[in-house]
């Protein structure tokens, strides 16, 4: 459960609170096809355990979001099974969220990750190959 007001005033968003939670499962599970309210159902007891006083009538929307490849589920040794940074055309770099492991669910690490792509980009036009780039995505 994410408070997105934590982050972005509440005034943003005519003193509302704004709030996410994500749940990342496999499509095949029961709870990925549930519509807004029956999630609503589902998490009802946790808002509760975050907020005693929670009430539903607080909830003046609800929406889902869903996505069949949101985030790689990492695995023992997923590590391995990342692909190199290098990319068949000259001249160009492969980066994407794969690439970020083990820090692949925030938005920061794949700024990071555009950043360090870019260094190594400028370091080989000027003719100063630097090899493949950390998994992590760079410092």
């Amino acid at each position: 459960m994410i408070e997105h007001t934590n982050f972005i005033p509440p005034e943003r968003y005519g003193n509302r609170r704004v709030v996410y939670v994500s749940h990342y499962v496999y499509r095949d599970e029961p709870i990925y096809g549930l519509e807004a309210k029956a999630l609503f159902d589902q998490y009802r007891a946790g808002f509760q355990r975050v907020q005693p006083a929670f009430r539903d009538d607080w909830v003046e929307q609800q929406m889902v979001f869903r996505d069949d490849y949101a985030q790689p589920i990492v695995t023992v040794d997923y590590h391995r099974r990342v692909p190199p940074v290098a990319a068949p055309v000259p001249g160009s770099i492969w980066r994407r969220w794969r690439k970020c492991t083990p820090k692949i669910a925030g938005t920061n690490y794949a700024v990071r990750a555009g950043y360090a792509a870019a260094d190594r980009l400028l370091t080989d036009a000027r003719g100063g190959g630097a090899g493949d780039l950390a998994p992590s995505g760079g410092s």
